[in-house]
């Protein structure tokens, strides 16, 4: 017990003691900086090495994606969701049904090999055989899609998409339309991009973004039904897909609008164009019993709201507002 008697006594041993006490304070705050600084010259040095060697060593390249991948897998294991295949070049094809399975589903087939698509780092880089085989797959997959497609009365979408480096070709054929899918393989960007895509459901209390880097290229479809399938898939939200999806949509003039299930957006130059894949009610096994108002050709709404003719797609045979 501390008696007012004591008070002189511990403070004069306080006053004896300070200048030992800041002494060893300005020690520790001194050793603490030159740790932190240590610490930063280190870790800036570490990063620099990796990115010189992740940049110029292919085989160092593709072992440390190896290491990103698997950890990916084990997330998404946890996580109950889909991871893309660890390869420069893939595509794959799906098919929608009227009883809205989805058939072939993440049934990728390899386009590049894995050892000569790090030794080249770029598609344009590529030996022109490598460019063949992609061309190859490419045109097969189409041929395939579309005799699938308009064959038969049970499929109502089948949607193509293939990775090439960090760019994805996405293209889809309804059985309802007219539209033909680009059967040539471009890889023009389209300089208009939207600045936030949210998919919403009304069973859902949460919005989901959807993420549409690298897909930014002339004739490109996205947003459809099968399209949605997929991307949502490589996500953790929960997500439900139903003929009562929303997509509210912000492109880069700032105008505002929501595509709803029954029409999806295909890229050009320096435009975008929001057309309808189906009547209302006939989407995904649906019965056409729905009342709304059913459209009876492919509208097209230009981002830049000019009047005129054109469509992407040379075979295409809608209108244009």
């Amino acid at each position: 017990m501390v008696f007012f008697s004591d008070i002189p006594q511990i403070k004069e041993m306080y006053i004896n003691l300070k200048p030992y006490m800041d002494s060893v304070y300005a020690w520790g705050t001194s050793c603490c900086i030159t740790a932190f600084k240590y610490y930063i010259n280190a870790y800036t040095y570490a990063q620099q090495t990796y990115n010189h060697l992740y940049t110029e060593y292919p085989y160092f390249t593709l072992a440390m994606d190896e290491s990103r991948f698997y950890q990916k897998k084990v997330y998404s294991y946890i996580g109950n969701y889909h991871v893309e295949p660890n390869e420069k070049g893939w595509s794959l094809t799906q098919f929608l049904m009227e009883n809205k399975s989805v058939i072939n589903n993440k049934c990728y087939e390899v386009c590049l090999e894995k050892v000569p698509a790090y030794l080249y780092k770029e598609l344009q880089h590529l030996p022109s055989k490598c460019i063949e085989n992609v061309t190859s797959i490419y045109d097969d997959s189409i041929n395939a899609t579309k005799s699938i497609v308009y064959g038969s009365n049970k499929v109502q979408e089948g949607f193509l998409i293939m990775k090439l480096y960090d760019t994805y070709i996405c293209r889809s054929a309804f059985h309802n339309t007219s539209l033909s899918m680009d059967t040539s393989l471009p890889i023009e960007p389209c300089k208009n991009h939207f600045i936030n895509v949210e998919y919403t459901h009304p069973q859902l209390t949460h919005t989901i973004s959807i993420d549409l880097t690298g897909m930014y290229l002339v004739n490109n479809i996205v947003l459809s039904p099968l399209f949605l399938h997929y991307v949502l898939s490589l996500q953790s939200l929960p997500y439900i897909i139903d003929n009562e999806y929303s997509i509210n949509i912000m492109d880069q003039d700032i105008n505002m609008f929501v595509l709803t299930y029954d029409k999806y957006i295909i890229f050009d130059n320096d435009k975008y164009y929001v057309k309808e894949w189906a009547k209302a009610g006939k989407y995904m096994g649906s019965d056409g019993s729905n009342n709304s108002s059913s459209v009876n050709s492919l509208s097209d709404i230009e981002s830049d709201s000019n009047n005129g003719k054109h469509s992407p797609h040379p075979e295409d045979t809608s209108n244009t507002l």
